[in-house]
């Protein structure tokens, strides 16, 4: 079935939807809230979500490989978290005073993340990269930073720049003046980071847990301690945005895994049980820049209103509870290595140039040349990481597979897919089933680039 046919099924099959959206165009820039909810004819409308599918207003099962855009470890609507909600709106869902909640959230963090000493608690993940850099220039007394490229850390003003190409650009809307100071570096150029660090005028380094996009450029972990020593060695504070990797990697995220210690760490999504919110922790003496009772030195102003809101705390403290075992995060993972091992075997055998490849329980497709030979399963990604962040890619294709997978009832960003513990190896088959059919519609339609030879 070629896409312009499946488009008209799917808007056959999604009338309600489409109706919602078209009253959504006049009052939402682009009819969505999230540019990855706007795709053509139109997105679902979700109306509830269990385990790992989801109901659109339509009636429809769509099964769900977005987890929440990562928020998402237990699976949709986990009786834990419903519970714990549930109870604490009964209670109180914000009392405008410090409670309870607060603090035995911040000894569970630190009890799984022993690299921090003290927890500060605020409104989203970005909010909490926010933070960290003004506490590590509040510490340091200096004012660059320096990121690597393709490393996401939210919107804000600072760290939109080096995404893509060109390095040197920030998003569009961003003054020059408010990235001047960040230097952007390429993961694995050891010799450039020592140059930008030499100087000494560099508060922090801030890099992407996994890598970038998810670990869609994996980051070695030999590079991670090299760079952890020359932070060290020139008063440098690291900071591992765990945002998304935290509790997902590992109970105590990415750092456990690899065995580097950072001086500050950042997370949200599955550390609020997929409720709004965020947290920076870090050595004392750095998170002691927020404190309004220092002896000496001077202290910086952060407030928010909802910063450990009880209701994100107590689906935080239900979550965490579970994810200490570290059980939902080694299911999660075996599934991931099944459909990912499956999806790219249904590359190889059409011929398509590209592969499946990721850790932990990320999954990520590359259609396109390959710097290696992509025939056998692999972990790290065949191209390499100027292709992937670059222009490397068959872009055209990836759009068009995500779409076609929507078509045949899959929500996946397919250029990613996010696993969750309640996906199952029924779930798996339908994944591949739906994959194998899309990258079919794909080369009718002359979108797919077959290997030479």
């Amino acid at each position: 079935m070629k896409s312009s046919e499946a488009e008209v099924r799917y808007a056959g099959m999604h009338s309600q939807c489409g109706r919602v959206y078209e009253e959504a165009r006049r009052v939402l820039v682009d009819g969505a809230t999230h540019p990855t909810r706007a795709y053509p004819p139109f997105p679902i409308q979700v109306v509830s979500a269990s385990g790992s599918h989801k109901q659109c207003k339509d009636g429809h099962d769509i099964l769900d490989w977005v987890s929440m855009h990562g928020a998402n470890l237990l699976g949709y609507s986990h009786p834990s978290i419903v519970q714990a909600v549930r109870d604490q709106v009964g209670r109180m869902t914000h009392g405008a005073s410090a409670h309870e909640l607060e603090v035995r959230m911040a000894q569970q963090v630190l009890k799984l993340f022993p690299s921090g000493e003290k927890v500060r608690f605020t409104g989203t993940g970005t909010e909490a990269n926010m933070l960290a850099l003004r506490l590590a220039r509040l510490y340091t007394g200096r004012r660059r930073l320096l990121k690597f490229q393709g490393h996401f850390h939210g919107w804000s003003d600072a760290v939109e720049v080096g995404m893509g190409l060109p390095w040197e650009a920030a998003s569009n809307g961003v003054h020059p003046a408010l990235h001047a100071d960040t230097i952007v570096c390429r993961i694995g150029d050891v010799a450039a980071l020592e140059a930008a660090l030499s100087k000494r005028d560099v508060a922090c380094v801030l890099i992407e847990g996994g890598g970038a996009h998810m670990g869609q450029v994996p980051v070695e972990p030999e590079f991670v301690r090299t760079l952890r020593k020359l932070c060290t060695d020139t008063g440098t504070v690291l900071i591992f945005d765990e945002v998304v990797t935290g509790f997902r990697w590992s109970p105590g995220g990415w750092q456990r895994v690899i065995g580097v210690r950072p001086d500050m760490t950042t997370l949200a999504k599955i550390a609020m049980g997929g409720l709004p919110g965020g947290i920076v922790l870090g050595k004392a003496d750095i998170m002691d820049g927020l404190s309004r009772q220092r002896v000496s030195g001077p202290s910086i102003s952060h407030s928010g209103t909802f910063n450990g809101n009880p209701l994100s705390l107590a689906a935080g403290l239900a979550v965490l509870k579970i994810a200490e075992t570290g059980e939902p995060q080694r299911q999660a993972d075996e599934i991931t290595d099944k459909v990912k091992r499956r999806m790219h075997a249904a590359l190889q055998e059409r011929g398509v140039s590209g592969a499946v490849y990721g850790e932990s329980s990320i999954f990520h497709v590359y259609i396109g040349e390959c710097a290696q030979d992509p025939t056998e399963y692999r972990i790290r990604p065949p191209a390499t990481d100027q292709q992937i962040l670059g222009s490397g890619m068959n872009n055209d294709a990836l759009n068009a597979l995500r779409r076609n997978l929507i078509y045949n009832g899959v929500d996946c960003w397919v250029r990613l897919g996010i696993t969750n513990a309640a996906h199952t190896e029924a779930d798996v088959d339908r994944m591949t089933e739906a994959f194998a059919k899309a990258v079919d519609t794909v080369i009718e339609d002359g979108l797919m680039t077959l290997r030479k030879g």
